[in-house]
C-alpha cells in the first residue's frame, strides 16, 4: 500500500523559520508571473488552494460591480481579505485579531466581539497569522511575532515617524495579550475587562476610582515595555529597580512578623504603626545596634603600657534567662544590662574557639 505524502502544511508545522503568513506568501509566489500562474502542489492544502484561485479573480476585477459578484461566490474568503486589504486604512481591526489570537481565544469569542463570522477570523488566522497551533512554542512566536513587532516600534521612533503610535499600540498589545492570556487581552484592547451598570452614586465612585487605578496601570504597564534604556535612564531604571525589590522585602518582612503575632489572615495591616516595626531586614539590624554601646577604650596597666579594651553591652547567660523570663526567681529584663570590658582579643579567641 503506498504511503500517503504529507501536506506542505503538516511539513511546516516543523519549520522554524517559517513565518505567520506563510500561506499568503505561498500564493503570492504561485501568481508573481501573471498572467502566467504556477499549479498548486498536491501537498497544498484547501486554504491555499481557495485563496489562489479566488485572488486570481479578485485581481482581474475592474469595478465594484465585479468584486461584488466575487463577495457573492466566496463571503467569508472575501470578508477576511479585506481585514487584510484594509490594515492601512483600519489598523484597530487586524491589530485586535492578531492580540486576541495570541491571547489563546477561539474563532467564535472573537467574532463574536468584532461582529462577524467565526469563519472569517479561521480564513484571516491561516491566510495572513497562522499562530494557533504554535501558542506553546515560545522562542518561534518571540522571534517571528512578538521581537519583529516592538523593533517596528523602536525604528519608528528613532526615525521619527508618524505611525510610532500605531507600532506602540501593535507591540504592547502583543505581548501584553500572549503572556497575559484573555482577561489581559480584554483589558488592553478595551481599556476596562468589562461593562458594568452604575445604578448609584456610591456604585459611580467606586467605579471612578476602579477605572483609573486600571487605566493607571495599563498604560504604566504598556510604557515599561517599549521603554527604551539609555545611558541617560539607565540609572533611574536601576533606581526603581532597587525600589521594588525594597518594597518586596518590607512586605515579606510584615508577613512574616503578622504570623509571629498570631495574625495569619493579615488582619493587622498597619504593622509598622502599631509595633514601631523595621522596614526592612537592613533596618532592624541598624535599630538593633544602635541600642547597643559599643566602643574601644586604652586602660593603663603599668609601665606605661596601655591595652585596648572593648565595651559593649554582652549578655551572660543569666541575662538571657532574665530576657527569656526562664528564671522564675527574677524578673524579666526590660532594658539591656550595663556594658562590661571585654578584650578585643577576648572575643576573637572565643570566635575561633566556636569555629574549631
Amino acid at each position: 500500500m503506498k504511503r500517503r505524502k504529507k501536506s506542505i502544511s503538516e511539513w511546516q508545522k516543523y519549520n522554524p523559520f517559517i513565518r505567520p503568513d506563510w500561506r499568503f506568501e505561498r500564493v503570492l509566489q504561485l501568481i508573481e508571473n501573471l498572467p502566467y500562474v504556477e499549479r498548486c502542489s498536491t501537498r497544498d492544502d484547501k486554504y491555499v488552494v481557495k485563496y489562489k484561485k479566488f485572488l486570481l479573480k479578485y485581481k482581474s476585477c475592474k469595478n465594484e460591480y465585479q468584486k461584488q459578484k466575487i463577495f457573492e461566490s466566496y463571503p467569508v474568503i472575501y470578508l477576511a481579505h479585506q481585514i487584510y486589504e484594509n490594515s492601512e486604512k483600519e489598523p484597530e481591526v487586524y491589530l485586535i485579531i492578531q492580540a486576541r489570537l495570541l491571547a489563546g481565544q477561539n474563532f467564535e469569542t472573537i467574532a463574536n466581539n468584532l461582529h462577524t463570522k467565526p469563519a472569517v477570523i479561521e480564513w484571516y488566522s491561516k491566510i495572513f497569522f497562522d499562530v494557533c497551533d504554535r501558542l506553546d512554542n515560545k522562542d518561534w512566536i518571540t522571534k517571528h511575532v512578538l521581537k519583529p513587532s516592538i523593533d517596528k516600534y523602536f525604528s519608528n521612533v528613532d526615525s521619527k515617524k508618524k505611525n510610532y503610535g500605531l507600532a506602540f499600540l501593535d507591540g504592547t498589545l502583543k505581548i501584553l495579550c500572549y503572556f497575559g492570556g484573555p482577561a489581559v487581552a480584554d483589558l488592553v484592547i478595551n481599556a476596562l475587562p468589562s461593562r458594568k451598570t452604575i445604578t448609584n452614586e456610591e456604585q459611580l465612585d467606586e467605579w471612578i476610582d476602579n477605572t483609573w487605578t486600571l487605566t493607571v496601570k495599563r498604560r504604566s504597564l504598556q510604557a515599561a515595555l517599549s521603554c527604551s534604556i539609555n545611558n541617560f535612564n539607565v540609572m533611574s531604571l536601576l533606581g526603581i529597580h532597587d525600589a521594588i525589590l525594597g518594597m518586596k522585602k518590607n512586605y515579606e518582612h510584615k508577613s512574616l512578623l503578622s504570623k509571629m503575632l498570631g495574625n495569619e489572615d493579615g488582619e493587622n495591616s498597619n504593622l509598622q504603626g502599631n509595633y514601631n516595626l523595621p522596614q526592612s531586614f537592613e533596618e532592624h539590624i541598624k535599630s538593633v545596634l544602635e541600642d547597643i554601646q559599643i566602643g574601644i577604650f586604652e586602660k593603663p596597666v603599668g609601665g606605661g603600657e596601655k591595652e585596648n579594651y572593648l565595651q559593649v553591652n554582652a549578655f551572660e547567660w543569666k541575662d538571657e534567662e532574665k530576657l527569656l523570663g526562664n528564671n522564675d526567681d527574677t524578673e524579666k529584663l526590660k532594658s539591656l544590662p550595663p556594658p562590661r570590658n571585654i578584650k578585643p582579643d577576648e572575643i576573637l579567641d572565643r570566635i575561633k574557639g566556636e569555629i574549631v
